[in-house]
């Protein structure tokens, strides 16, 4: 999954959902080296702007993991 918070601050996030709650959702991204993160990412709905399922940029740099 691709997650993009465009607001000010914000970012671009690569990686597998790990929870889910009512106000936000929870992800272990990984950098285009395919390195998992140590620390998961906490991304509040309300800062979400894009989220993508299956896309060619997931897929490529996923097909390239450690």
């Amino acid at each position: 999954i691709a997650v993009e918070c465009e607001e000010e601050g914000g970012g671009f996030y690569i990686g597998k959902i790990t929870a889910v709650d009512k106000t936000f959702l929870r992800m272990l991204t990984f950098d285009p080296a395919g390195r998992w993160s140590d620390e998961e990412d906490t991304l509040m709905y309300d800062d979400i702007t894009r989220i993508s399922f299956g896309d060619h940029y997931s897929k490529t740099f996923y097909k390239y993991m450690r």
